[in-house]
């Protein structure tokens, strides 16, 4: 298996803000939103994700190459 992953720029800027975090592993990209929460998540990092499409910038990237 030759999996490639690379760490993309943490708090990467996209059109509609900042992610905190994205990793492209093979032709697949995470995407991350840290939020400190005190008891139990209410999902505010996934809506933040969803409200300010960060997913959009990194849609047409080519994937790691092994």
């Amino acid at each position: 298996m030759n999996a490639k992953c690379k760490m993309q720029n943490a708090k990467g800027a996209s059109v509609n803000g900042k992610v905190n975090m994205a990793i492209q592993f093979n032709s697949t990209t995470f995407i991350f939103e840290f939020k400190v929460v005190a008891e139990q998540a209410t999902g505010k990092a996934l809506q933040q994700i969803l409200d300010n499409n960060y997913a959009e910038k990194y849609r047409n990237q080519v994937a790691l190459r092994s």
